[in-house]
């Protein structure tokens, strides 16, 4: 954590995410060493009270030994929920917050007449287009129909003489020829 996040929480929360952990980490000591202190005492004897306090530094390490994980992370688990990220304000904060002036608002406003009008286009287009629709719609049965008259007479050609017909055709424009002439 670098000294600004340091400051911001510190700030923010009046202490930060460091000093709850050393804090957490005194406590834990202070009831281990009064935990140790009542065991001791239960069972001193006049014989074994020396014994007894030469091992009370082993015993103190090995339980803050076992606790160091769980308490690593709870200061993991500290840090992030007592963490101001970079995005949120605070109220000394709100003099960066971009101030609109009157040339701002002109701004939107004439942006927001730009869209309007696009608006309306589209929407005449949108209707244009489905008066459009209707009428190709409307039309689709004719040309279907007229698809269908197409396919029969294309059958019909098929089965017609087409030689003959080219001949025929043939003479009926040499005879027109010659009355005119």
């Amino acid at each position: 954590m670098d000294f600004d996040e340091h400051a911001y929480a510190l700030e923010f929360f009046n202490f930060t995410p460091e000093q709850i952990a050393a804090e957490r980490q005194h406590c834990v000591n202070s009831i281990v060493g009064k935990a140790i202190d009542a065991t001791i005492k239960r069972i001193e004897t006049p014989a074994t009270a020396l014994k007894l306090k030469e091992q009370k530094a082993r015993v103190m390490r090995s339980i803050q030994e076992r606790c160091v994980p769980k308490l690593d992370h709870l200061r993991v688990m500290d840090k992030q929920t007592f963490h101001v990220p970079p995005h949120v304000l605070q109220i000394q904060d709100f003099d960066l917050e971009h101030q609109f002036d009157v040339k701002d608002e002109q701004k939107k406003l004439a942006k927001l007449e730009l869209l309007k009008t696009r608006f309306r286009e589209n929407v005449a287009m949108l209707a244009q287009l489905k008066v459009e629709d209707d009428n190709y719609s409307a039309m689709e049965d004719i040309i279907r129909m007229e698809t269908k008259m197409q396919q029969q007479i294309y059958a019909k050609l098929e089965s017609l003489n087409c030689p003959k017909l080219i001949k025929f055709a043939q003479k009926v424009v040499d005879n027109e020829q010659q009355k005119e002439k």
